[in-house]
């Protein structure tokens, strides 16, 4: 769905991709440091300031330097910080970026910011089993990679048609909110520009009313 080595370094190219598939995946980190981790979910990923509680098998892994699997943790129901992927437009407000496991809103467990800079991976959270993920709890991000994964081509394709309607949708609603933005705009610049006392002077200098 998404190779940075092909596509690019970039989370909003990530995002794009991630959101076309109504299916499960598997996202591959490697970090400035060369250490690897995994996350398989069956949630599909969506767009939202809101955190999913998840309603699939899911789990974290370190698999460089050493193997690991943090599996979802039975005594932490009902999982409300499962996954989140957001990018809002007020930094300030939501949280920004990409979430696992949080332990609130605003603290996943690991977390992906959308400059791919400065993301964290801490030992706990409320929803998979606690270890470190990383020998340091901050990094950068070097190679980023999201897959399918179907049990079959029929699976396949139902997602990805699922997904590119939902992504379909997603960007009709973009392009409105630009053309209400633009349209907005050009009224405010109009209503300031010919209401200003510039204008009017000009206009009688020019001998119109």
């Amino acid at each position: 769905m998404y190779r940075s080595a092909y596509d690019g370094l970039s989370f909003y190219t990530f995002q794009d991709r991630v959101i076309q598939y109504k299916g499960p995946t598997i996202t591959l980190i490697q970090t400035k440091s060369n250490e690897i981790l995994a996350y398989y979910t069956e949630t599909p990923w969506k767009m939202s300031s809101k955190w999913h509680s998840g309603d699939g098998t899911s789990f974290l892994s370190r698999l460089t330097p050493s193997w690991k699997i943090y599996a979802l943790s039975e005594q932490s129901l009902p999982k409300k910080y499962h996954q989140y992927l957001n990018v809002p437009a007020s930094y300030n407000k939501d949280l920004a970026g990409l979430g696992i496991g949080g332990i609130d809103h605003r603290t996943p467990r690991l977390h992906i910011t959308p400059g791919l800079e400065g993301c964290q991976a801490n030992d706990i959270d409320t929803v998979f089993e606690s270890g470190a993920l990383l020998e340091y709890p901050f990094f950068d991000v070097d190679i980023l990679e999201v897959w399918a994964v179907a049990s079959d081509t029929a699976s396949f394709g139902i997602a990805q048609k699922n997904g590119q309607l939902n992504h379909d949708i997603r960007e009709c609603a973009r392009v409105q909110r630009a053309r209400v933005d633009r349209r907005d705009f050009v009224d405010d610049l109009a209503d300031g520009l010919f209401g200003s006392k510039v204008f009017r002077h000009r206009k009688q200098t020019q001998g119109s009313d």
